[in-house]
């Protein structure tokens, strides 16, 4: 067991030495501007890895945005953004993966700008435009000033190097041990888990506990709560990211596409599925019209309705939450 354990971390060490680390995986941002829209949990990033360099170096620019599930809007596309960018040359552009935090869709796009010349440089402002209620709004960036310097005559990047010698090509059994060592890696990788296997059927108590719905749940309320949306005044945006958090919530508990329902289909859905008696369907249905009143009539709930809204969602939670014992997998 010792020997195929210490077998994976050499061969995690191998690869890693032999693998290039993408610079975007190392480098951190040291620029990074939010706008964030008033009436809507929507917002948008603009992160720059660094404000200066050189003209044998670029520029690492990721927008980013990320929305509510009731919002309707797209990242703006390069022909959009090229403007902006000008007179930086877009090198390289690639979509980051999409993914879902704090009941919110993130979205991003990843942009290598390369400087033509020295000097100073701006990230012009750019709209993006979003759909709420059926309403077109926007969003506006600020600017954003770069700085590019030139090479210096002492600098080695900046000369012209001679052309590299020929260079022998490896004969074909220069890495057959790359390949046994793979293989061997492998098989103790195998029976590594094997042996893992084996050991969870003998002790049941050992078996990994997954994270439960209401836990993650309990989580998005508590940061509901830190964000202060009513203090700020935005009631609105409160209630679609609680109304969010219990859509999430039931279809990670029961299996219910609830977050891509209207509130009738929703409640349809839950009156067919077995799993909620009345009092339940009842508090859902109290709780979703209420919701879709505050975000689609304009109703400004008093400072007991809202308190009333959370504590009913976080009761629901708690009357609904999965046992310990069932939690195993």
């Amino acid at each position: 067991m010792r020997f195929a354990a210490l077998a994976i971390v050499a061969f995690a060490v191998f690869i890693v030495g032999c693998t290039k680390r993408r610079p975007q995986e190392a480098a951190s941002f040291e620029i990074e501007r939010s706008f964030e829209a008033e009436d809507a949990p929507v917002e948008l990033t603009l992160r720059i890895d660094k404000r200066e360099t050189t003209m044998a170096d670029s520029f690492r620019c990721v927008v980013e945005l990320r929305r509510g599930q009731d919002v309707t809007a797209q990242l703006p596309v390069y022909a959009d953004l090229e403007p902006s960018f000008a007179p930086l040359l877009v090198r390289d552009r690639r979509a980051l993966p999409q993914r879902i935090e704090n009941c919110l869709v993130v979205e991003a796009d990843e942009y290598e700008l390369e400087p033509l010349v020295s000097g100073e440089y701006t990230i012009k402002p750019f709209t993006l435009t979003y759909t709420l209620d059926g309403e077109a709004r926007t969003i506006e960036t600020e600017p954003i000033e770069l700085s590019v310097t030139s090479l210096g005559a002492g600098d080695p990047r900046a000369e012209l190097r001679d052309i590299a010698g020929p260079v022998e090509l490896p004969t074909k059994r220069a890495g057959w041990w790359i390949w046994a060592g793979i293989a061997a890696v492998l098989i103790a990788a195998a029976a590594v888990v094997l042996i893992l296997l084996l050991r969870r059927r003998r002790h049941p108590a050992a078996i990994a506990r997954r994270r439960s719905a209401h836990e993650i749940a309990f989580d998005a309320l508590r940061e509901l709560r830190e964000k202060d949306y009513i203090g700020r005044g935005m009631v609105k945006v409160f209630y679609v990211e609680l109304s969010a958090i219990l859509r999430w919530y039931v279809e990670n508990r029961f299996g219910l596409h609830a977050p891509e329902q209207t509130t009738e289909e929703f409640l349809g859905a839950i009156a067919r599925d077995g799993h909620f008696d009345l009092r339940r369907r009842t508090l859902l249905r109290e709780f979703l019209e209420h919701c879709d009143l505050v975000k689609f009539a304009k109703y400004g709930p008093s400072a007991r309705e809202i308190e009333g809204a959370f504590t009913s969602t976080t009761t629901f939670i708690d009357e609904t939450k999965e046992e310990a014992a069932h939690r195993a997998v």
